[in-house]
């Protein structure tokens, strides 16, 4: 909307839906509905705060994301060992 992009999600902190650079969160977790519900917080933290997140918590996690040079991705250390 006039330039401007929204997510489906809802940020709880703010009640305001998401913008921002965001694209995707994958999570390899033990079941589906955890790897949604962690999929869910990590995106709505966002690169920076979520990839510390996820790392402290040895979640397998990769962020998709906009930057001015186009599209990046970013792993946490569990999801790049899995590539080892």
């Amino acid at each position: 909307e006039g330039g401007r992009r929204w997510s489906h999600l809802i940020d709880p902190r703010t009640g305001e839906c998401l913008s921002g650079d965001g694209v995707s969160v994958s999570v390899l977790a033990p079941t589906c509905m955890d790897a949604d519900g962690y999929a869910t917080v990590l995106y709505v933290l966002g690169v920076g705060a979520g990839l510390r997140w996820a790392t402290e918590r040895n979640l397998a996690a990769l962020f998709v994301y906009r930057t001015e040079e186009g599209m990046a991705e970013q792993g946490t250390p569990a999801w790049n060992a899995m590539g080892e």
